[in-house]
């Protein structure tokens, strides 16, 4: 719902997902290229106050960084491309 919730807000389609358990796969499609930005640091933020139980009031004490790296993202160029994102995700 948090996908949902940010990809409606920011115009982001979202084709498909999978959740590996440490980490997503998301196969999304911008309006624009400026609403990424917005979109993933808003669902990071979100996915991590819905985990640790922290939000922008209260802070978890002793908490450390939930998030390892930043995101990481590729444009899919081709339908050779778009077959073989589409068959990692399934």
């Amino acid at each position: 719902s948090i996908l949902r919730r940010f990809a409606a807000r920011n115009g982001i389609r979202i084709h498909a997902s999978a959740n590996v358990g440490n980490h997503l796969h998301l196969h999304v499609k911008l309006s624009n290229r400026h609403t990424y930005k917005a979109f993933i640091r808003a669902v990071t933020s979100a996915i991590a106050m819905a985990v640790t139980g922290a939000s922008r009031w209260r802070k978890v004490v002793g908490a450390k960084r939930f998030w390892d790296y930043r995101p990481f993202s590729r444009i899919i160029v081709g339908r050779r491309a778009l077959l073989t994102l589409r068959d990692y995700l399934f």
